[in-house]
């Protein structure tokens, strides 16, 4: 491809990742690290692309430009793993929801990128991965394939992770992350087969583009600081479930948890710890759950879960999953305080024709009733 070919395509990339980022930037929550990763990887992919531009200088003559052509070079390999790295960090957050997990990663990361670096710059002289000529024509060095499984291993570990943990990620998200790979993976293997073909960045900005319409336009339905769903969220699901719950085989449940003194963790251990709180009572009820239930955050230290159940026995044993997952919790020690609960939980009944309102204000009276039992078990046990 020549130098006018690749400047219009990539001026038209550009312009869809503006498009991406300024809607992205609107919708997002600040503070969801997920977000953070694709900026990242949307802002890194723009730079690129640019770059990309002045290192398709070949066969120009000019000094000045076999320097542009080599610096852009440089920095295009330089930057092959960053994004694969940053991709699999955004995959294996989306799974695991783990920000401890999610900062070790990137510190895997950037070791692995800087041990990559360190060889790239030992091997300029040397031109194992690649070169550019006196006539300054860019080619493929000897070991060019190492570079092309140091930046593809990182997309091969997040497949297989998506893979293995598929039960855990919705349908269409699990397909987008499926497919992300793919576009540019077919430009490698082209580059790779062709040196005039170099559209990666161009196959990054088509994955990227898959990504914010299956997974990234969500925002306006997560809470910001637990990551699950909000009650605008809940709300729509809700009221979908009843209008199709004819019967039996349409039936469903749901469960009320309101945190109880946790007005007393933010005053003894400060608001981060209260966040925290929060946080972890979050990813306790998705851990109870099933996939394809619910768990949205209902108010301030609320939880509302809607259950994929049809009896009151499934939903009796759903509720000690629960308990016994929040016991194990306090039991660790792994925090300063402790996470007590009430909770209110009943089947949604078609023949009483409750509307989203209603049931909910169902749910909350028998949440209320449970909280009394529990201040009275509390005052005997302080008796």
């Amino acid at each position: 491809m020549d130098l006018l070919g690749n400047i219009i395509i990539n001026t038209f990339s550009i312009v869809v990742l503006a498009v991406i980022g300024f809607y992205s930037h609107r919708h997002s929550i600040k503070r969801a690290v997920d977000d953070k990763l694709y900026m990242s990887i949307l802002l890194i992919t723009a730079l690129m692309l640019v770059i990309c531009i002045f290192g398709r200088l070949d066969g120009t003559g000019h000094a000045y430009y076999h320097s542009l052509n080599a610096a852009a070079n440089f920095i295009l390999f330089f930057t092959g793993p960053v994004v694969p790295c940053l991709w699999l960090t955004y995959v294996l957050h989306k799974i695991f929801q783990d920000r401890e997990k999610t900062r070790r990663l990137l510190y895997v990361s950037a070791v692995y990128c800087g041990i990559y670096a360190a060889m790239l710059a030992i091997s300029v002289p040397y031109a194992w991965f690649y070169y550019i000529d006196a006539d300054n024509y860019y080619h493929k060095g000897p070991y060019f394939i190492a570079v092309i499984i140091i930046a593809v291993a990182p997309i091969l570990i997040a497949m297989l992770s998506v893979i293995k943990n598929r039960k855990m990620i919705e349908g269409q998200h699990y397909r987008s992350f499926l497919i992300f790979p793919l576009p540019p993976m077919i430009c490698i293997v082209l580059h790779t087969m062709f040196s005039g073909f170099f559209l990666v960045w161009n196959g990054v900005v088509l994955a990227l583009l898959i990504i914010f319409l299956n997974v990234q336009d969500h925002n306006i339905y997560t809470d910001y600081l637990t990551e699950i769903y909000n009650r605008k969220k809940l709300e729509g699901y809700l009221e979908e479930k009843i209008c199709k719950s004819t019967g039996s085989s349409d039936a469903f449940a749901a469960i009320l948890l309101d945190l109880d003194n946790f007005k007393s963790i933010n005053d003894i251990y400060g608001h981060g710890a209260g966040d925290e709180a929060l946080r972890v009572s979050a990813k306790l009820l998705k851990d109870s759950l099933r996939y394809g239930d619910l768990v949205a955050r209902f108010g301030g230290d609320e939880f509302f879960c809607v259950l994929e159940i049809r009896t009151m026995k499934e939903l009796e044993d759903v509720a000690q999953r629960i308990k016994e997952q929040f016991q194990r919790f306090n039991e660790s020690n792994k925090h300063s305080y402790q996470i007590s609960f009430s909770m209110g939980y009943d089947l949604y009944d078609c023949r009483r024709q409750m509307g989203a309102d209603e049931f909910e204000k169902h749910i909350d009276d028998l949440l209320y009733k449970d909280k009394c039992i529990q201040r009275q078990i509390r005052s005997i046990q302080a008796y």
